[in-house]
């Protein structure tokens, strides 16, 4: 029986991320910082967890773990 693996995710710099939402958003959309994460915290309800997603984005500004 032969295997199978999901494809594999393209690897993507931040300067090619924010040149693609330059191009494509108004300057109100383009953010200030990226970072780079496998998953989302998610809540109970399989939504985002924004509290949780507040404490991961302090936890990279304090240690300066944005993506340049």
């Amino acid at each position: 029986m032969p295997s199978w693996s999901p494809p594999q995710a393209p690897s993507l710099q931040a300067a090619e991320i924010k040149t693609f939402v330059i191009d494509r958003a108004p300057a109100y959309l383009h953010p200030r910082r990226l970072a780079a994460s496998t998953d989302l915290p998610l809540a109970g309800t399989n939504k985002i967890d924004r509290r949780r997603l507040h404490e991961l984005a302090a936890q990279l500004e304090s240690t300066n773990g944005w993506m340049s």
